[in-house]
């Protein structure tokens, strides 16, 4: 009975970190070039 609880403690913790990666990914995602053309170095970084 331990192994069971221990091998679903383990299932949900590696969802738990898809889940997370997945979520990094996308905020990564929708950060565009867009976001960066309000900053005052865009035009300095651009060159």
């Amino acid at each position: 009975m331990k192994c069971e609880a221990e091998e679903l403690k383990q299932l949900v913790t590696e969802s738990v970190d898809a889940l997370s990666t997945k979520s990094k990914k996308e905020r990564f995602d929708e950060q565009s070039w867009d976001s960066l053309k309000s900053s005052p170095f865009y035009e300095v970084l651009r060159e």
